[in-house]
């Protein structure tokens, strides 16, 4: 009791920065080689990362987000919310924005395939930087660099983090995260009896709280764990018999402290709803598709959380199967006491209160780290505020931190044990030894293989959500989409059907079965499908399905249907241009009384000064200008679509042909020219000759056939006009005099 009592007497603010190993002279390798190891396993593991693409939802943000590739634009970055186009959505996060920006400028002057991994070196930096706080605010805890060392180990290799580094738009609970400790780990150095002024270091911790809370909202929790330090470091100088001493405590701390945190706070709740006119979503509107809870009952929205939990632990333990997205039905939602999940989960619970009051009478150190992970965990866990979703891997980052402590504390506490066992102490440490690095082996093993297959590209992160979780719409929803891009309907068909099977409400996933049925030729199923989804949908939600709607019964030459669904669709969004061509075909199509020529005129300039580069605006264009018997203006339009339209488009030969009607007034060649060109020279795309534009659009014959005669179609590619062509026999000689067996084409224009 007198040496414990002398070493609390002993513990001053200072030592409170983290106490070494071996004092003054330790040796430099002791001192910077466990953070040169940490930092190598985080950077390590997530190297291989770097080469992929962008993934999920970085297409939203990163790719198709004006704010963070136009530097015009920043202002926006703070007058709107993190969703550029959901204005229902009250998420504020200015921040993340603004290094994806900065990372658009330093990335643009790169080749496109480099891109991503401009935006993924500042995303494994930042891991870096977490897992070496990890690391320093374990040392605060324990004064043991290798109990410090293992945690930041531990934290940097573990697989349940690759959402978050992998994928681009995790940037921002890593960035939360770094922005969290580093204010934590300055919270714990700060020295105890501090002047009744605000000291540097303390404005320091509120100015990386205000940029946490504009991070991501669950920096919040950042109020409990200022509560918590302080607490920890009244327990280490001692005092907890003194119950004034502790009351003075407080309230000094609640007048110094805490409420200039509250006020941090409320300045960011303020920011938030001038930007957003709202705080939080209400109950109701979060979707049952993103979080069922939402839309539970009251026993389910009680005990799903303890399922959730076991879940969340289980996964820390034992790290498999991991999945990017667990929306309904991939947990369902418990319905009572009988679920054996809930007992699972309320065991984990009744384990941590275990670990906490053992830990309570010893040195409180796992009592600390329980209590870090309980407040880190509960705006996150869905029992106080219903979140976003109802699980995902990636709001786990920042608890994952105290149960890293909590693994190394405990593996240094049967450390020291099983020194005091003589033989078979030394027998058990080494087989511990070897445990713990094979299982740091492992998860670093499980990392690395997760980057090379399941993070490679958006098609292996969606198969293998299907893999892992084919009871999740969405997963089944993001496996047809891979179809879409490559034009398999019957196979998106499929997984579509199967997403609908699990939640038949989800407008997108009708709207897109149905433009795949009536590419499938199904026209009839797939209508019924766009009608669902109109139906379903609200806003400016209903424009995709209402125009889709337009454009098959525009295909299907059904221009009244037509003209109700593309002035539906116009109403929501005016400047459109593909929608105001397909509507201007529709009124110039349509019988009368509803034709109005003029109108179909005005709303198809209007698309062609908006997209004149558009392949479908031109296509509709065509038709409205013949319709209206406006030839020049249509001959104009086959001009220009044949000179921005690719050759290997499929609508190119369509446009040459359409050229043949055209050909007087777009002009040409002298009709006298004359050139004879041998086939086996021509390949197509090429110049003929030296006949500079011409080039092949159409087939050959084969010259080996007796009797047949070889046919070859040539345009000049500058002015796009047919030649009128003449076959010549086998054999024939040019008028260069050279004589070869070969077939020849004379081509006159």
């Amino acid at each position: 009791m007198a040496r414990r009592k002398r070493q609390k007497a002993s513990i001053g603010s200072a030592d409170l920065v983290g106490p070494s190993a071996g004092g003054p002279r330790e040796h430099a390798l002791q001192r910077w080689g466990p953070v040169v190891l940490v930092a190598v396993a985080a950077i390590g593991v997530y190297a291989n990362s770097l080469n992929n693409g962008f993934l999920y939802d970085d297409g939203q943000i990163i790719l198709n987000d004006v704010r963070t590739r136009d530097p015009a634009h920043w202002r926006e970055i703070f007058t709107r919310g993190y969703w550029y186009r959901r204005s229902d959505d009250p998420i504020y996060r200015p921040i993340p924005l603004l290094t994806y920006l900065a990372n658009h400028v330093i990335t643009d002057p790169l080749p496109e395939d480099y891109r991503p991994a401009g935006y993924r070196v500042f995303n494994l930096a930042l891991h870096a930087g977490v897992s070496l706080l990890v690391y320093a605010i374990g040392l605060q805890l324990s004064g043991r660099r290798g109990v410090a060392t293992a945690a930041g180990v531990l934290f940097a290799v573990h697989p349940i983090h690759g959402e978050v580094v992998v994928i681009v738009i995790g940037r921002a609970d890593l960035l939360c995260a770094f922005l969290y400790l580093l204010g934590i780990w300055q919270l714990l150095r700060e020295p105890l009896a501090c002047p009744s002024r605000f000291s540097l270091r303390f404005c320091g911790v509120l100015v990386l709280f205000g940029l946490a809370l504009l991070t991501k909202e669950n920096a919040v929790t950042f109020v409990g764990a200022a509560v918590l330090v302080d607490l920890w470091r009244r327990w280490r100088v001692g005092g907890g018999g003194q119950a004034q001493a502790w009351s003075s405590f407080l309230l000094d701390r609640l007048v110094r402290r805490y409420l200039p945190i509250l006020a941090v706070v409320a300045l960011s709740l303020l920011v938030r709803y001038q930007v957003l006119g709202l705080l939080t979503r209400p109950t109701g509107t979060l979707g049952g598709i993103d979080n069922p809870l939402d839309e539970a009952g009251l026993v389910g929205r009680v005990v799903t959380p303890l399922v959730l939990l076991g879940k969340y632990l289980n996964l820390l333990v034992w790290p498999h199967p991991l999945c990017y997205d667990y929306s309904y039905n991939a947990i369902p939602v418990a319905t009572g006491l009988a679920d054996q999940r809930v007992w699972f989960g309320l065991g984990w619970a009744v384990l941590m209160v275990i670990v906490a009051v053992v830990s309570w009478r010893r040195s409180r150190r796992l009592a600390w780290c329980v209590a870090f992970f309980v407040v880190a965990y509960s705006v996150v866990s869905n029992s106080v505020v219903l979140i976003g979703t109802l699980f995902a891997e990636r709001v786990l980052y920042l608890p994952s931190a105290a149960w890293c402590w909590v693994v190394a504390l405990a593996l240094a506490a049967l450390w020291d044990r099983c020194g005091g066992m003589g033989g078979h102490g030394r027998i058990a440490r080494v087989a511990g030894l070897v445990v713990v690095v094979g299982g740091l082996v492992g998860y670093s093993a499980k990392t690395i293989v997760r980057n090379a297959r399941v993070f490679l590209n958006d098609e292996t992160l969606y198969a293998d959500g299907v893999r892992v979780n084919p009871g999740s719409a969405r997963c089944q929803s993001f496996a047809a989409r891979r179809y879409v891009y490559r034009g398999d309907h019957k196979t998106a068909i499929k997984y579509f059907r199967a997403a609908l099977d699990i939640d038949d409400t989800v407008w997108f996933d009708h709207t897109l079965i149905g433009q795949e049925y009536a590419l499938d030729g199904q026209v009839e199923l797939g209508l019924q499908h766009l009608h669902r989804g109109y139906e379903l949908s609200t806003g400016q939600f209903r424009f995709e399905p209402a125009f889709l709607l337009g454009q098959v019964y525009v295909r299907t030459k059904r221009p009244a249907e037509a003209l109700k669904w593309l002035e539906e669709a116009i109403r929501i969004k005016p400047s459109h241009p593909v929608c105001a061509a397909n509507l201007a075909y529709a009124l110039a199509r349509v019988d009368p009384p509803s034709r109005d020529v003029p109108r179909a005129m005005r709303s198809i300039e209007a698309s062609l000064a908006d997209a004149p580069n558009d392949a479908t605006v031109l296509e509709m264009a065509y038709a409205v200008f013949v319709t209206a018997r406006r030839s020049q203006r249509a001959a104009e339009v086959v001009q220009h679509a044949l000179r921005v339209i690719p050759r290997t488009h499929p609508t190119h030969r369509i446009w040459l042909e359409r050229s043949k009607r055209f050909a007087p007034r777009v002009g040409g060649p002298p009709p006298d020219s004359l050139y004879v060109v041998d086939h086996h020279r021509v390949k197509p795309g090429r110049c003929l000759f030296g006949i500079a534009g011409f080039a092949v659009s159409c087939r050959r014959r084969p010259c080996g056939s007796s009797g047949r005669r070889f046919v070859l179609r040539l345009g000049c590619s500058r002015c796009r006009v047919p030649s009128k062509l003449r076959s010549i026999p086998r054999g024939t000689r040019s008028p260069a005099g050279r004589s070869r067996p070969a077939c020849r084409v004379a081509v006159t224009r």
